[in-house]
């Protein structure tokens, strides 16, 4: 079975083979955030970005709007430039060397400040991996 997200009133549900979960949206945003802020509860950064982008599409059933017209579900900006970062992170963690990927692993635990701060002391490095995101994006690759 197939996740699937369904709007009731000021929430949704989201029902799976393991059961049903209702989420206000300020419960939503507080599992997406602490899925996007600790990598190492994921076995992998492939299940991460999974259950994130499963998340973001229970966002945009609340919103009201398609995940796969709008992958960035928030329309503020820092949201925007967050989803962009996480991209960018995957590509480090996953084709970087191991400075590069403790990087990675330092940027996902970071919080907005800290990671402008990684951002600016390495901004050769995080230009590079953007570049790799923005491919993986336009081929449909992970990390998209």
């Amino acid at each position: 079975m197939q996740s699937k997200w369904t709007k009731d009133g000021s929430e949704v549900v989201l029902d799976t083979e393991h059961g049903t979960k209702r989420f206000s949206e300020s419960s939503l945003r507080f599992a997406l955030d602490a899925a996007r802020a600790h990598p190492d509860d994921y076995a992998t950064p492939e299940a991460q970005a999974k259950h994130v982008a499963e998340l973001e599409e229970g966002l945009a059933v609340l919103m009201g709007v398609s995940g796969r017209e709008h992958p960035n579900v928030v329309k503020t900006p820092t949201h925007t430039q967050l989803v962009s970062d996480q991209a960018v992170l995957h590509q480090m963690w996953v084709n970087g060397g191991g400075f590069v990927s403790m990087l990675a692993k330092a940027g996902y635990r970071a919080d907005a400040s800290n990671l402008a701060r990684l951002k600016a002391g390495f901004p050769e490095l995080w230009s590079q991996y953007a570049a790799l995101a923005a491919k993986a994006a336009a081929i449909g690759g992970a990390g998209a």
